[in-house]
């Protein structure tokens, strides 16, 4: 801000922030002086959104009944 008679100002708008995992809010910043002019301008914030989760190349296994409880433990693991 600058200019005016002793300008003063603040924001105006949500009084909460976006959705943590994407969303946007829009603020106004107003000001007034001492002789009652002002304006004011405004401004988005935004949270863009992550990128899908995407799992792949999960396999099945197996393993025969008759392999060692440390052979089965370990495929397990």
């Amino acid at each position: 801000v600058s200019g005016g008679c002793n300008p003063q100002g603040g924001f105006t708008g949500p009084t909460t922030m976006p959705n943590i995992c994407g969303g946007s809010i829009q603020l106004t910043y107003n000001v007034t002086d001492r002789c009652y002019a002002g304006g004011s301008d405004s401004a988005t914030f935004t949270i863009t959104p992550a990128p899908a989760v995407v799992v792949s190349n999960v396999q099945d296994a197996s393993i025969s009944a008759c392999a060692s409880e440390a052979d089965i433990n370990a495929a397990y693991a």
